[in-house]
């Protein structure tokens, strides 16, 4: 997260650094102080609230080089989240700086100053600028609403999907408000407007791609489904066959995208069979989507796989490695077993807590056990229904050396949270816990 954060950082402070090049705050203005103030503020939240725009239209693309960067998509999805809120909470500060100062005057609290900016326009750029001002307008309050459709649990995920193909128009339409916006400044004058245009260019490149469905198109796959089996416990699983071999990593998660709809979800990596060509993947019924996959597809049909994704890496230097799996998120591990399995035993000792609401929910239990003796993993089943819950000092008390032990998780966000609260006040750093941060909404 510490390079997802830093890069976050780096676009506020380069935000602040096109608002300074502007000169406005320098600048000797015959007005009072409250105006001076309100004019810098307005485009200050303004700038801060595009350069965020631009970034949150950036990751949308998927592009392997930025999750690089960022340590993972999961990583690049919550910046992108996040980068998402910010914007649209400067947005809005940018309008009530514009519009309550208005509102104030008209209620006589405040006399206006007369004209801030002594710049003449001509009726084009009037016209423009009223137009940019209003779309501008529109399109933020569409945004707010749309950005709480998006956080919303309860909105079905093709309408959350629906809603993200949205989000370039709206920033396509904020552009247009933007350089219309800077007629009534002297930004054209500064090197501010041109820095602006630099930093839109590449948002306006993933708008584009975005609009014309193209996110991730170089990481994705044709494929066949060969085969489809219903399991125990509300789990599909499905078996595909690719067209070309991919660069896979035990853990990892791809985006997949069935015949019956066009919408693509992601889904753990079950395991990957290279001389087959082979992706296998566990899918829990967990919603509308899922809970019918199993009676929506069938054996022959074509699928689109987009990635692999993810940096669930297992090869990170420690003495002792201790794998958590909350339900369905057992499949990463199944992954890294398999792994394990047909590439020797010259790894270092691995404790297996497998957290299940009942055991004969448990997936592949007898598979399970099998592949941790032949992978020398020692596995722990616990079975809520019968009162076994993970405490964190099960975790932690047979480990000789806390520092030089590593901590991978994978299953609820709630659960993820917990986890990580409850190793820290035990002794376990930060760093040595791993989980995959991807949570779409």
């Amino acid at each position: 997260m510490k390079k997802a954060n830093l890069t976050g950082t780096l676009v506020c402070f380069v935000a602040c650094l096109i608002f300074l090049s502007s000169g406005d705050i320098f600048r000797e203005k015959p007005i009072a102080l409250i105006w001076f103030l309100r004019q810098n503020i307005l485009f200050f939240t303004g700038t801060l609230a595009w350069c965020l725009m631009t970034l949150t239209m950036c990751l949308s693309l998927r592009s392997s080089w930025l999750n690089k960067v960022l340590g993972g998509l999961d990583k690049a999805w919550r910046l992108h989240k996040w980068a998402g809120i910010c914007a649209i909470a400067f947005a809005f500060a940018h309008w009530l700086d514009e519009k309550l100062p208005q509102l104030f005057v008209a209620f006589g609290w405040l006399t206006h100053p007369g004209k801030i900016v002594d710049i003449n326009l001509t009726p084009v750029q009037e016209n423009w600028l009223h137009a940019g001002l209003l779309v501008g307008e529109c399109a933020m309050f569409i945004m707010i609403a749309m950005i709480f459709v998006s956080l919303s649990k309860k909105v079905p995920y093709h309408l959350f999907h629906l809603v993200h193909r949205l989000f370039p128009v709206f920033y396509l339409a904020i552009a247009f408000h933007v350089f219309t916006a800077l007629f009534k400044s002297y930004w054209w004058e500064t090197p501010a407007a041109y820095l602006l245009i630099l930093i839109t260019i590449p948002g306006v490149f993933a708008a584009f791609i975005s609009l014309l469905k193209l996110n991730g198109s170089k990481n994705k796959h044709q494929a066949t489904i060969k085969n489809i089996v219903n399991h125990p416990g509300q789990i599909t699983e499905v078996t595909l066959e690719l067209e070309h071999a991919i660069d896979y990593s035990p853990g990892q998660f791809a985006f997949l995208t069935f015949a019956h709809s066009k919408e693509s979800h992601p889904f753990t990596i079950a395991s990957y069979t290279k001389e087959k060509n082979t992706l296998r993947f566990a899918i829990k019924h967990l919603g509308d989507y899922t809970s019918t996959l199993a009676s929506s597809i069938k054996i022959g049909q074509s699928a689109f796989v987009e990635g692999p994704w993810g940096k669930f890496d297992f090869t990170l230097p420690c003495s002792h490695q201790v794998w958590i799996a909350g339900g369905i998120g057992i499949t990463p591990f199944i992954a890294q077993l398999e792994y394990r399995k047909h590439h020797g035993a010259s790894f270092v000792p691995v404790d297996l807590w497998y957290c299940v609401s009942r055991s004969e929910d448990a997936w592949y239990i007898d598979k399970l056990t099998s592949l941790c003796a032949q992978a020398r993993v020692t596995l722990h089943l616990l079975d809520a229904h019968k009162g076994e819950r993970l405490q964190v000092h099960y975790l932690t008390d047979k480990i000789a050396n806390k520092g030089d032990t590593h901590f991978w998780f994978c299953g609820p966000q709630s659960f993820a949270k917990a986890l990580s609260k409850g190793l820290y006040e035990n002794g376990i750093a930060s760093q040595n816990f791993h989980f995959d941060r991807f949570c779409m909404r």
